[in-house]
């Protein structure tokens, strides 16, 4: 059975969905906005369109995605740290709205008299 072409075939294509899997896991990560998805398609010459209904698995699982693997997982990473930029320039844009012009934080005074 094992020389059979059909199970050669299928033993690869296994290996190679298990090489897609850990990509597939950082390529659903919320930090992957639109612009990542077509630095994708620009890499791997893949045409589709990432907010469509018809978006789907089978979409990205096209042999130039494995061809350009290890190009994608490098972007995950960096969008995953602009992602925390974001969240920390937020954070830091509420807390300079809360400081008066020394650097101290504003305290609300509490209403002693009704």
């Amino acid at each position: 059975m094992k020389d059979w072409r059909e199970y050669r075939d299928l033993c690869q294509n296994i290996d190679d969905f298990n090489a897609l899997v850990p990509l597939l896991e950082q390529m659903t990560n919320e930090a992957m906005l639109l612009r990542h998805w077509k630095q994708i398609q620009s890499m791997t010459g893949l045409s589709f369109d990432a907010e469509a209904q018809q978006f789907t698995l089978g979409t990205v699982l096209q042999p130039s995605l494995l061809n350009d693997k290890d190009n994608v997982e490098v972007l995950q990473p960096i969008a995953h740290l602009k992602l925390e930029i974001i969240i920390l320039y937020d954070e830091l844009k509420y807390v300079s709205q809360d400081t008066d012009n020394t650097g101290w934080r504003r305290k609300k005074a509490k209403r002693i008299f009704t």
